[in-house]
């Protein structure tokens, strides 16, 4: 793929976002959200993020279910999902075919995914493919969810601070969609197929279904043409790398102190505590418990350390 082809992709994407941003203007009633609910848990087909979410609906709709509610996003409308709330997704088909864009937040930026649904299968079964997949790397741009999550209080604050909600979320699209036209494509690692794979597969981590064939039908593409592709060019297997990813991730909320183990292991995609400790010890040496209870140890140590050394 051309640097003129993914710079093209980063400006449809940058212009899908202000599209929104100008929608939401016009028509504050489209910014939709998803109900906040405490704590995290596991609910049927679904999965959750540490991190905020935000749909750009473009073209027919999409039924989200979670506990204790059941909503559409219909084409022109954009969606706020909370951090920590479980939601499923069924692409449904309108006046228009289904399409979205979604922003997920990122370790080092953000990602932008522009997705389809193809059509002939119905109900949850239908599966959502990404179309164009861009990673970006910007500080400003991973900070920006911070207005996501500033948006959610403000909404569930009553109605008046709804209009403080909307001009968060559209401040928010205006910066990714800035931050996706500075994106430097010449700057990629692998090919686009497996820095596709790699962006979608971080973006899903919490979804317990992520596996070869999911990816590999996200790409386009087999199974085997994936994990040869993806061995020859990083050197290891999907399935090792999607194992480093999610306890990787799980370290960084281990560490923030927010989230009850078995939460954590839920959010990193383990759909069983035991088999998230097991996992977890393999790759670690200690069960999370006691790499939490290290981390606030060494956390503790420095903090002292610290002060110790200001006091001189």
């Amino acid at each position: 793929m051309c640097a003129e082809v993914i710079a093209k992709g980063a400006e449809e994407l940058a212009a899908a976002l202000d599209g929104a941003a100008a929608d939401l203007s016009a028509r504050p009633e489209g910014l939709r959200r998803a109900q906040s609910v405490g704590l995290c848990r596991r609910w049927p087909r679904a999965h959750f993020h540490p991190t905020p979410e935000l749909f750009v609906q473009t073209g027919g709709a999409t039924r989200f279910e979670g506990p204790e509610q059941r909503w559409e996003l219909s084409s022109g409308e954009v969606g706020l999902m909370p951090r920590g709330v479980p939601h499923a997704e069924t692409p449904l088909d309108g006046a228009t075919r289904y399409g979205i864009v979604v922003a997920c937040c990122g370790r080092a930026g953000f990602t932008l995914i522009r997705a389809h649904a193809p059509s002939g299968v119905k109900g949850s079964a239908r599966s959502v493919i990404p179309t164009d997949v861009l990673s970006v790397a910007s500080e400003r741009g991973r900070e920006a969810f911070r207005y996501l999550d500033e948006a959610e209080q403000a909404w569930a604050a009553g109605r008046e601070a709804g209009e403080v909600a909307v001009d968060l979320t559209r401040v928010f699209l205006r910066v990714l969609a800035e931050e996706a036209r500075r994106a430097e494509p010449g700057r990629r690692r692998y090919s686009p197929l497996v820095e596709a794979a790699r962006a979608v597969a971080r973006s899903h981590l919490a979804d317990p279904r992520l596996s070869v064939e999911w990816l590999a039908r996200a790409a386009g593409c087999s199974p085997d043409h994936l994990t040869r592709r993806f061995r020859a060019e990083t050197g290891g297997t999907v399935v090792a790398w999607l194992t480093g990813e999610r306890v990787a991730l799980a370290q960084r909320l281990l560490g923030e102190g927010k989230y009850q183990v078995a939460e954590v292991g839920w959010a990193c995609g383990f759909a069983q505590p035991s088999y998230f400790i097991r996992v977890f010890r393999a790759r670690t040496g200690l069960t999370p418990l006691a790499w939490r209870r290290t981390r606030a140890g060494e956390l503790a140590s420095a903090t002292t350390a610290g002060a110790v050394m200001v006091g001189r």
